[in-house]
């Protein structure tokens, strides 16, 4: 079991209030508002490596995600979110 799997493990035992606060957190950590795929588009969402895919972002001008913090915290091992999915998501292709 790597990192992710284990923090989605812990995540699943935490109430409903905890989880959401948590989001709220990692939100604010987040840096995908600096990213050139994000810049421009009029998306207002965050945190799509938890969250999913966009439902505006439709093209790639670079990707930031291996720098953001939440990554390596989590674990992850995919990056794109924004146009490919969350972890979850990708992992299950």
């Amino acid at each position: 079991m790597d990192k992710f799997e284990q923090m989605m493990q812990q995540a699943m035992t935490l109430s409903e209030t905890e989880r959401k606060a948590r989001i709220e957190d990692n939100k604010k950590r987040c840096i995908c508002g600096g990213c050139p795929t994000y810049k421009g588009t009029g998306e207002k969402g965050l945190l799509f490596c938890a969250m999913g895919k966009s439902a505006v972002i439709k093209k790639g001008k670079g990707c930031i995600c291996a720098k953001c913090p939440i990554t390596a915290q989590l674990g992850l091992t995919h990056l794109t979110f924004c146009l490919r999915g969350n972890e979850a998501q990708q992992r299950a292709r």
